[in-house]
C-alpha cells in the first residue's frame, strides 16, 4: 500500500490551511523583501488549498514542485489528471481579510499595527500584478490566431518551400516565452531583476529574425512581402490580445523585441533597395571639421557618416545596428551604449532610445551592412 503520508489527503489540506491562516505575520520584518517572501509562501499554500481537488491523490512533493515552478519560472501547473487553471485574483483580498483577524491586544508589540498597515499598503500596490497574472493565464489564451488563417494569408509557393507549421510554432514560442518572463516578474514583485535575466537569454530563444529574409524567397520579392505581411498580422493580433487583456499603457520590455521585429518586417523591401541609390556625398567644410561631438565620435568623418545614415533610418533596430557597427566594429564611436543614448536622445532625432540598443548580432543583416559600407566608402575615400 502506498505511503498515505506522501499523498494529497484531507490531513495535508488541513495542514496547508493552517499554514495559510497561521498567525505568523508579526514575526516577519517590516520591509518589502520580507513582505515579498511572506506573500509568495502564502500564495503557495493558497494555491494548494484552492485547487485541492485537482491534486487529490497525487504525491505531495510533486504538487509542491509544480506550484513552486509556477511561481519561480512561470510554467503551467499540471496535475496527473489535467491542467490546473489557477486563478489568483482573489489572493490579495484573502490575505487582507486574514490580516483583519490578527489579534492585537494591549500587550501586542507597539509596532505591530504599523506593520499591518505597511503590509496592506504593499498588497494594494501589487494587486494589479495578481490581476494581470490571471489575465495572462486565461484572457490572453481565449482568442488566438488560427493556423488556418495564417495559411490563407500565404500563397501556394510559400507553403511549398517553407515549413508553415514550424513558423507558426516559432511565433507562439516567442510569445509564450515573453508571457512566462512577464508572469515571473509580476509574481516576484521585482521586475528589473527578472527582466535582466530575460535580456541575457533573449538571443538564445528569440529566433524569429531568421524569417526576415528567408533564402527560399530571396529572388521572389512579392512572395516575400506577402509572407512578411502574414507574419506581421499574426504577431500584431497576438500582441493586441495582450494589450487589451492586460490594459498596457505601453508595451512591456519582455515583448518589445517581438513588437519591433513585426514593425520592421515590411521595411526590409525598402532597405534592400537603398544600396542601389547612393546619396550625394557630404563634403567637409571648416565648420563640420571642427564643430562635431568630440566626446562621442572619433573624428569629423565619423560624425558625418552617422548623420548621413541616421537620417534615413526608420526603426530602433536600425539605429542599434548603426551604433554597434560604428562603436564595436569600426571604433568610430568612442562611448558605451548609455552615454551614446543619452546624447542621441538629447538631439532632435525622430526616434528615442529608451532601452539598451540591440547587440550587433541581433541587429545585423546583409542589406544594412551593404548600405553602411557603401556610404562609409563614399565619405572616407574621397
Amino acid at each position: 500500500m502506498e505511503n498515505q503520508n506522501l499523498l494529497m489527503n484531507p490531513n495535508y489540506r488541513n495542514q496547508a490551511i493552517k499554514e495559510f491562516n497561521g498567525n505568523n505575520f508579526p514575526d516577519i520584518p517590516n520591509h518589502r523583501e520580507a513582505f515579498v517572501k511572506f506573500t509568495l509562501e502564502k500564495l503557495k499554500h493558497w494555491i494548494i488549498i484552492e485547487y485541492f481537488d485537482y491534486f487529490e491523490g497525487e504525491y505531495i512533493p510533486n504538487v509542491l514542485n509544480s506550484v513552486d515552478s509556477f511561481i519561480k519560472r512561470g510554467t503551467s501547473i499540471r496535475s496527473n489528471k489535467e491542467y490546473v487553471p489557477v486563478t489568483i485574483g482573489n489572493f490579495e483580498s484573502d490575505l487582507s481579510n486574514e490580516m483583519k483577524y490578527l489579534t492585537i491586544t494591549k500587550d501586542s508589540p507597539p509596532h505591530l499595527k504599523g506593520k499591518m498597515e505597511a503590509y496592506k499598503k504593499f498588497l494594494i500596490e501589487v494587486e494589479r500584478n495578481f490581476t494581470q497574472v490571471d489575465a495572462l493565464n486565461f484572457d490572453c489564451q481565449i482568442e488566438g490566431f488560427e493556423s488556418t488563417v495564417f495559411e490563407q494569408l500565404i500563397n501556394k509557393m510559400t507553403k511549398k518551400v517553407l515549413d508553415i507549421n514550424l513558423i507558426y510554432d516559432d511565433i507562439y514560442h516567442a510569445l509564450n516565452t515573453a508571457d512566462k518572463s512577464y508572469r515571473i516578474a509580476l509574481l516576484s514583485f521585482d521586475k528589473n531583476y527578472y527582466f535582466k535575466n530575460y535580456k541575457n537569454n533573449e538571443s538564445n530563444f528569440f529566433i524569429l529574425p531568421k524569417y526576415a529574409n528567408p533564402i527560399e524567397l530571396k529572388e521572389f520579392p512579392k512572395e516575400r512581402l506577402q509572407f512578411h505581411k502574414a507574419i506581421k498580422t499574426m504577431i500584431n493580433k497576438l500582441l493586441d490580445i495582450r494589450k487589451t487583456a492586460l490594459n498596457w499603457e505601453e508595451t512591456p520590455e519582455e515583448y518589445k523585441c517581438i513588437e519591433e521585429f513585426a514593425q520592421e518586417l515590411t521595411q526590409y523591401r525598402a532597405v534592400e533597395s537603398q544600396p542601389k541609390e547612393i546619396p550625394e556625398p557630404i563634403y567637409n567644410t571648416k565648420q563640420n571639421q571642427e564643430d562635431y561631438p568630440k566626446h562621442i565620435f572619433l573624428n569629423p568623418k565619423a560624425f558625418l557618416l552617422f548623420e548621413e545614415l541616421n537620417e534615413r533610418l526608420e526603426s530602433i533596430a536600425q539605429v542599434s545596428f548603426l551604433y554597434r557597427m560604428m562603436a564595436e566594429k569600426d571604433n568610430l564611436i568612442v562611448v558605451k551604449d548609455t552615454p551614446f543614448r543619452s546624447w542621441y536622445n538629447n538631439n532632435n532625432y525622430k526616434m528615442k532610445l529608451l532601452n539598451t540598443t540591440k547587440t550587433l548580432e541581433q541587429a545585423t543583416n546583409k542589406d544594412r551592412e551593404l548600405w553602411y559600407n557603401k556610404v562609409k566608402e563614399l565619405i572616407y575615400n574621397r
